[in-house]
């Protein structure tokens, strides 16, 4: 039996499950496989278990040793505690060459009820999920989609009742698109992180006219500025505390003078803190030393947009925070 998103239940609940399997695993015909994030395990056990809460008092360690925790009680279940490896450089390479497959060239069937393109009209903003199939691989045919408004830009929202096309070439991808999402395996740890950056940057570059898509896109031997929103995306999936402050320090630059180089290279100088800001500044050191060809006026036209997907970040859309 396979149970997984344990990490995702009430503290009670997970303690019932663990009662359950432990009662399971007294008959031989089972096997438990659970995968889960053991942080959340602990949490669960300390919260429903006054016991493995710190008692006041016990001071000497000898009655700290005779003290219970957590520990002990999955012990007791788990015979065999596994931790998943942090995903490497060539790990993540590999999956972004699946996530992110260059796809220029195929075709795209257009949605047969508007023709050539597929139109967002006449609702209003809400969440919206996207089936995986048709953003972890090659773009699937396009159907209209439902309860999403669509957007021209950071700040301009077409009126209801207009109907924006979108431009089917900007759902490929470039092969050097890949090749520098594969540079930043470092801002990114899990494969869900990654999943999830794929995902948005297809959102973010999905909406651009052809105009604003080849100076997007670029070249193969000149790229152009995708590099900007796909490292202020890398930056928000690994650091989403730190890009608040960051984001907003970027925000406020001029554009006309702003030295991305410059400012990666010491972003504690730009009076933004916090406890990972030292592993941050060493993922952005090697891209510092190779060079940040984009412009200090991509990243600040970006950083409305990127920000927007985020649960922390979302405030930097509001032009007077």
């Amino acid at each position: 039996m396979y149970v997984d998103d344990l990490d995702r239940c009430p503290s009670d609940r997970v303690v019932e499950l663990l009662e359950a399997v432990h009662l399971l695993l007294a008959f031989d015909l089972f096997v438990v496989v659970v995968g889960v994030d053991p942080r959340w395990l602990l949490h669960s056990l300390q919260a429903k278990f006054s016991a493995f809460q710190t008692e006041p008092g016990k001071s000497t360690s000898a009655e700290a040793g005779w003290g219970t925790t957590p520990q002990d009680y999955l012990e007791k279940i788990f015979q065999i505690p596994f931790s998943l490896r942090r995903m490497e450089s060539t790990g993540f390479s590999k999956l972004m060459q699946r996530l992110l497959p260059e796809s220029v060239g195929q075709p795209i069937p257009s949605s047969p009820s508007t023709g050539a393109a597929t139109t967002l009209a006449n609702s209003s903003p809400s969440a919206a999920s996207t089936p995986e199939s048709q953003l972890s691989g090659a773009p699937q045919s396009l159907v209209p989609v439902a309860n999403i408004t669509a957007v021209s830009d950071a700040n301009t929202v077409v009126p209801p009742g207009t109907d924006r096309r979108l431009n089917q070439e900007s759902l490929n991808i470039r092969a050097w698109e890949t090749d520098y999402a594969s540079q930043l395996a470092a801002f990114i740890p899990t494969p869900r992180g990654a999943k999830r950056f794929t995902n948005i940057y297809r959102l973010l570059k999905a909406p651009l006219d052809p105009d604003e898509l080849s100076i997007f896109e670029g070249t193969a031997s000149s790229p152009g500025e995708f590099r900007a929103p796909m490292l202020l995306l890398a930056i928000l999936t690994g650091f989403p505390y730190l890009s608040v402050a960051l984001f907003g320090a970027i925000r406020d630059q001029n554009p006309l003078s702003f030295s991305p180089s410059a400012f990666f290279s010491n972003i504690a100088a730009q009076s933004i803190a916090g406890p990972d800001i030292q592993k941050l500044q060493n993922c952005l050191n090697p891209l510092v030393k190779a060079g940040l060809a984009e412009s200090g006026e991509a990243f600040v036209r970006w950083i409305p947009k990127v920000a927007r997907f985020s649960f922390y970040t979302s405030r930097i859309t509001e032009l007077n925070t």
